[in-house]
């Protein structure tokens, strides 16, 4: 008894005296899944003796200070603009405190971990150590398990849930490979093989997309990068895709002969691959487009790998790391990396665990800091693919958006398609984060948007409470994606010495990237900084030089998904790159000549609008200069091609005292431009002469050239009439041409399906609309019941007109008339029978 007693107080003694081991054994859980991720399988334990690399991301202790740092350098309105960091400085932010690389080490020695053969990054936030799959679990008190993908077959090593110590609370990020069940997939919708002579023409860029139609396009063709020594390209690729170099050269002999010859650099991440003996249709795409919307700027293709450095076997899987890791790591230890990277791969970004998420998109700051744009594709599953159901134990339907895209420091690139007019395109993604929430940047832009959802589609893009996911609210809404889009529909490629038709918002991002990194060229040439995070810039003074597009939506989740509409919304963020940024923000071409329109002040203005020769439309007299001339501003209609584009802004000069200067249009400045777009459509106040200094009165030609006139123009009663037919002919043009191009909506035949679902369907349609926009309804019989659906539909619409097209089904499709005439005052019905000739039917 008395030794019993001695060994009890010897314990005692023993277990107080060794606090420090004790602490590691009580741990708390970080993330787990309730059930195994939808596509992957389990196949059963892991080798407990196989060795996996495990990789540690440490608290970094001033992550705030580099993100406030990182909006000051982005800003163009903020004095530190441009001022970017150099990688010292960033180091210094992002570095753990001592008191954690302290505790990390004293976890690890616990462990018997030996952290001499550790690997670190510069900053030492990042701590990789290599164990066997026994020890890990051991640290993490978990079981790890062999997963195997349903579709790919690919195996890997993962665990339903891991524990850290308490002790470890604010200090360590993130442990990877655990929870994270990777379905990183490249963003590419559609690949179709054609034979060469199938293709139409280079400059039929509505129907297929070549480099000569993009850099026509966005106006490029113009300008020569002059800081090929300094400015680079990076295009990121995983999955083991590669470009090929040969594919490469017959691309240039058939689109851009002035670059054969040329060709990329390749780095290869974590055993990446580039054999060229089987090339990734993806890693073509982005090498192919990049570099030659960009030629000749330098490209470097990151072809990056993730497998770990042993030889697997039919007990031990192939992939235990993570890709945008192994992506970061390297890059952020690199001294000169290029100033602009595109992606185009992406998870669902719910089945990424929110710490991953969180780590991996402040490395992407790191990168923003130092001057570097990272553009990622959005994704090609519109607002989510298939059943789009919640992985949070809910299994509730919501709106799946898209990861890496979704975090607030990278660009979102969407897919827009057709030229004349631009359209979102519908496998575009779009729609709003689960895990970031709105940025400051982006606020105003996402509030109205959010204001006119008003209560449809709640909770499909807010996400419950859970595990990994914070709840979102109207008010506290998710950071909206995308922030630009660009053509993404049939682009032509080369693979394996073959043209293959491919679309995708993969295509969109790398042209997109090349763009920028034209501008950044633009900029080093003249001395200044790259443009580096872009959405500061994007969403402030960039609106500039973005379009609106206000046609199309992304369905998916079994709804129609966002509809574009006019200012930002998730089917294309509403604004593709046009050439005004180019010409206005950064000088790529020469500007444009003033267009006079002054002894026939009106058929002046028509000629330069409507210049598609359609009719002679009268003489024009030079203006004479003049010291009393004060702009005026009037929304006008700019042509492309031979088709009407889209509404932009002129500058009408003269205040109509004489008779031989009624006004001339004249090019307009950035500042001005800027400011236009920002005015709301109204009905001017005055149409007195404006004093120099004061603001001026917005002018609008809307219907059929009704009144008020600016005093400059001061038409006569047969210029109206004129005017008048002329408009009417336009917009019979414009409908007969357009009319196969329009976003088409099936509404199913009407003799198959019961009335109310036809009737239902319509309706969801109509809703998904801009309020402001026509609907137009084609039909083949002019039957009750045809008419009593109509009269329903356009009963919450205040315009609507009936066309017959001669189709078997019953479509119903939308018309931007405002692209036509700013706000037609007239009723659309009018304009059907300007159409067919027919009576304007009554609803």
């Amino acid at each position: 008894m008395i030794w019993s007693s001695f060994l009890v107080l010897a314990l005692a003694q023993l277990s107080a005296a060794n606090p420090i081991s004790k602490r590691w054994d009580d741990l708390s859980i970080r993330h787990a899944w309730s059930e195994v991720p939808k596509g992957w399988e389990l196949q059963g334990p892991a080798p407990g003796d196989h060795t996996m690399s495990l990789r540690i991301g440490l608290k970094q202790d001033k992550i705030d200070e580099l993100i406030a740092t990182l909006y000051e350098v982005s800003d163009p309105a903020h004095s530190k603009y441009g001022k970017h960091l150099s990688i010292e400085e960033v180091n210094a932010l992002t570095a753990p405190h001592p008191d954690t690389l302290d505790l990390v080490h004293a976890w690890l020695e616990h462990h018997e971990v030996d952290t001499s053969a550790a690997s670190r990054t510069s900053a030492n936030d990042w701590i990789t150590i290599r164990v066997s799959v026994a020890q890990a679990e051991r640290m993490l008190g978990t079981n790890y398990n062999v997963y195997r993908h349903s579709i790919s077959g690919e195996d890997v090593i993962r665990t339903m849930r891991y524990s850290l110590p308490r002790t470890l609370e604010g200090h360590v990020n993130v442990v990877a490979p655990t929870t994270y069940f990777s379905t990183t997939r490249s963003m590419r919708s559609t690949i179709h093989k054609v034979t060469p002579a199938t293709l139409l023409s280079d400059v039929a860029c509505g129907v297929t997309i070549t480099p000569t139609c993009l850099r026509g396009l966005y106006n490029t063709t113009a300008y020569t990068p002059k800081s090929t020594s300094t400015n680079k390209l990076g295009i990121v690729g995983y999955l083991g895709e590669y470009a090929n170099r040969a594919d490469l050269q017959t691309f240039y002999e058939k689109y851009l002969r002035d670059a054969e010859g040329s060709s990329y650099t390749t780095v290869l991440v974590n055993d990446g691959l580039d054999t060229q003996s089987d090339p990734g249709v993806e890693a073509n795409l982005d090498v192919q487009y990049g570099a030659s919307i960009s030629y000749p700027t330098p490209v470097t293709y990151y072809s990056t790998g993730g497998s770990p450095p042993y030889i697997p076997d039919d007990n031990s899987p192939t992939n235990t790391n993570e890709p945008y890791l192994d992506f970061l790591e390297y890059v952020g230890n690199q001294t000169t990396i290029p100033q602009t990277f595109t992606t185009s791969y992406g998870d669902y970004e719910q089945t990424v665990p929110k710490d991953y998420a969180t780590s991996v998109c402040n490395g992407f700051a790191t990168l923003g800091a130092r001057g570097v744009s990272i553009l990622f594709s959005s994704g090609d599953d519109g607002v989510g693919d298939g059943d789009c159901k919640s992985n949070n134990g809910t299994n509730a339907v919501a709106f799946q958006p898209n990861f890496p895209a979704s975090c607030p420091f990278v660009t979102s690139v969407g897919a827009t398609q057709k030229i004349s007019p631009e359209i979102a395109a519908t496998f575009s993604a779009g729609g709003f984060s689960n895990y970031f929430s709105t940025p400051s940047y982006q606020t105003n832009a996402t509030s109205a948007f959010i204001k006119s959802l008003g209560t449809k589609y709640a909770g499909l893009y807010k996400c419950g409470s859970s595990v990994n996911c914070a709840p979102v609210t109207f008010s506290q809404s998710g950071r909206g994606i995308p922030d630009v889009s660009a053509q993404g529909l049939n682009f032509q490629i080369v693979i394996n010495g073959s043209v293959t038709l491919v679309s995708g918002t993969s295509a969109s991002s790398p042209t997109f990237a090349a763009i920028v990194a034209l501008l950044n060229d633009y900029r080093i040439s003249e001395g200044k900084a790259p443009l580096g995070f872009l959405n500061p810039f994007l969403y402030g003074a960039g609106v500039a030089g973005l379009t609106d597009i206000t046609s199309g939506f992304n369905p998916g989740c079994g709804t129609f998904g966002f509809a574009a509409r006019a200012g930002w919304d998730p089917a294309s963020f509403s604004r593709s790159l046009v050439a005004h940024w180019l010409r206005s923000w950064h000088s790529f071409t020469a500007p444009e000549v003033a267009v006079e329109c002054c002894e026939d002040a009106l058929w002046g203005i028509l000629a330069h609008i409507f210049s598609i020769g359609f009719f002679l439309l009268g003489p024009q007299q030079n203006c004479t200069s003049s010291p009393d001339r004060h702009p005026r501003y009037l929304r006008i209609i700019n042509t492309g091609h031979s088709h009407l584009r889209s509404v932009s802004y002129g500058c009408c000069i003269g205040d109509g005292g004489d008779q031989n200067n009624r006004g001339a249009l004249a090019p307009f400045s950035s500042v001005q431009h800027q400011a236009l777009r920002t005015q709301q459509d109204l009905e001017p106040a005055s149409t007195s002469p404006a004093a120099p200094n004061d603001q001026p009165p917005q002018l609008i030609i809307n219907g059929a050239f009704e009144k008020p006139w600016p005093r400059a123009l001061q038409p006569t009663p047969e210029q109206l009439a004129q005017a008048q037919q002329f408009v009417n002919h336009v917009r019979t043009e414009f409908v007969q041409n357009n009319l196969p191009n329009m976003v088409q909506y099936n509404i199913l035949d009407m003799d198959k399906v019961e009335y109310n679902q036809v009737l239902e369907q319509a309706f969801h349609i109509s809703q998904e609309m801009d309020p402001n926009l026509p609907l137009v309804f084609h039909v083949t019989k002019d039957d009750d019941l045809t008419k009593k659906l109509i009269t329903i539909i356009s009963a919450v619409r205040e315009q609507r007109s009936l066309i017959t097209d001669g189709n078997q089904k019953y479509i119903l499709s939308m018309v931007n008339i405002k692209g036509i005439v700013n706000r037609l005052r007239d009723s659309s019905l009018q304009l059907a029978a300007a159409v067919d000739g027919t009576p304007s039917p009554t609803a």
